[in-house]
């Protein structure tokens, strides 16, 4: 048998840079969306505020409840599924 090493393969960077770039694209639209959806659902455009931050408040909560997903399966095939969707949440509004 051929007992050689396999070297360890390098951490990129760009993956975890890339992934928090769609973020941060798909929120920044979803923000810009929220005060222009209000009126199509008869609502006060003085609750905006209120919204985006029950959004911030879920993704914290989101982010403390899938914590034993990823301890289970990894960060890898935890968090690159739940950022690859991020950018296509604003794609449901209507």
């Amino acid at each position: 048998m051929d007992n050689t090493l396999i070297p360890p393969a390098k951490a990129r960077v760009s993956v975890p840079v890339i992934a928090l770039g769609m973020y941060a694209v798909a929120s920044g639209y979803l923000m810009s969306l929220i005060p222009l959806m209000l009126s199509h659902y008869n609502l006060d455009t003085s609750i905006a505020n209120w919204l985006a931050s029950s959004f911030y408040a879920g993704l914290l909560v989101g982010a403390l409840s899938i914590e034993p997903l990823v301890t289970r399966i990894g960060y890898k095939h935890g968090f690159a599924p739940c950022l690859g969707h991020s950018p296509l949440l604003p794609i449901r509004l209507p």
